[in-house]
């Protein structure tokens, strides 16, 4: 990721740098659709606790979520 190529600009935290560059990384990814958009949905699972951005534990919590269910009902 070409977050870790560059410093921290001055105020933001490492943390959040890290998710800046993630969230970059799969704007660019669903934009140019490189790879089908359920597989760009799912790279937080996998990037998250690589980047140390959140536990798997967390990242996984948040897409069992109620509300993601609702959504998918609602399709």
């Amino acid at each position: 990721m070409v977050s870790f190529l560059f410093d921290t600009p001055t105020g933001m935290s490492d943390n959040g740098f890290r998710l800046l560059g993630v969230i970059v990384w799969m704007a660019i990814w669903w934009i140019s659709e490189v790879v089908p958009i359920a597989v760009t949905a799912l790279l937080p699972i996998v990037l998250f606790p690589s980047c140390e951005i959140m536990s798997i534990q967390e990242t996984g919590a948040n897409y069992g979520h109620k509300y993601i269910f609702y959504l998918l009902v609602g399709l």
